[in-house]
């Protein structure tokens, strides 16, 4: 989860993905010396890295753990995790 975090992984998807509560999340980013997560939602993603994002997703479907799914559409696209969930939730994209 530790990676994840670092990779912008945010409150939200985290706690939806993983069951974690908001003060563990805080916590972990406290452990990892990572500033406060910032507010909001997201920003969208250009059509660009929303190629990348679902072509990736597509590219690691056989992966069974959503987690291992996630990180490695994060280190394939290099784009904040935060963003790459927020972006598959409003394309309602299947897990």
């Amino acid at each position: 989860i530790g990676h994840l975090i670092e990779m912008g992984a945010s409150q939200a998807m985290l706690v939806e993905l993983t069951g974690m509560d908001p003060e563990s999340f805080r916590s972990r980013r406290r452990e990892l010396g990572l500033p406060k997560a910032a507010a909001g939602r997201p920003s969208a993603l250009n059509e660009d890295e929303a190629i990348r994002v679902l072509n990736a997703w597509q590219r690691h479907q056989t992966e069974q753990d959503i987690l291992v799914r996630y990180y490695k559409v994060g280190m394939e696209t290099r784009i904040n995790l935060g963003r790459v969930w927020q972006h598959l939730q409003t394309v309602n994209v299947e897990a």
